[in-house]
């Protein structure tokens, strides 16, 4: 029998991860991912700290640009496991995607 791992990736659109944030965790426990991916988070350069703290995972934002509609909504993110199985998983991951680009690239 073959011990397969597979790559649970999961989009929530959080329009608001101020007051969505217990849908987001509910999400995750619901589906179990390793990487989820954050449209319309809502939080501002600097207000990191309203983002929902997720046991083994770590949060990374992008807010949306002071010179759009004056930085207001918008912004995108992603949490990621951090344990080291799953940390080793993404490495492999990233290194093949690296060999098949470098395998497509012109010489």
């Amino acid at each position: 029998m073959t011990n397969t791992k597979y790559l649970m990736v999961g989009l929530f659109n959080a329009g608001s991860l101020g007051t969505r944030h217990k849908e987001l965790l509910a999400a995750m426990i619901d589906v179990n991912v390793d990487l989820i991916a954050i449209n319309e988070t809502w939080i501002r350069e600097g207000e990191e700290e309203h983002a929902p703290a997720i046991p083994g995972h770590q949060f990374r934002h992008n807010p949306r640009s002071l010179e759009i509609k004056g930085g207001r909504g918008g912004g995108v993110g992603f949490s990621e496991k951090t344990t080291e199985e799953d940390a080793r998983v993404m490495r492999k991951i990233a290194a093949d995607c690296d060999q098949r680009k470098e395998e497509h690239e012109p010489v």
